[in-house]
């Protein structure tokens, strides 16, 4: 018997909602903002967030960071 494969997750995809989640790290690289900057904006409830994986990383909506960067920054 064969096994049978899973379909691929894609990275950074929330498995059940499919959104694309983007973790401090890469939206400090993206945006331009240090990282500290962006886990402050998550302490002060400004952006809604999701925490998972080794160390309790965090990963936010993607749409949330555009809203949010939009709102305050643009």
């Amino acid at each position: 018997m064969s096994k049978q494969k899973r379909p691929r997750q894609r990275k950074n995809v929330h498995p059940r909602l499919d959104i694309t989640m983007l973790s401090v790290k890469k939206i400090a690289k993206k945006y331009h903002f240090h990282e500290n900057t962006v886990r402050s904006w998550v302490t002060w409830d400004e952006l809604k967030c999701v925490r998972f994986g080794p160390g309790n990383k965090i990963f936010i909506a993607e749409k949330d960071v555009k809203q949010f960067i939009k709102k305050y920054y643009y």
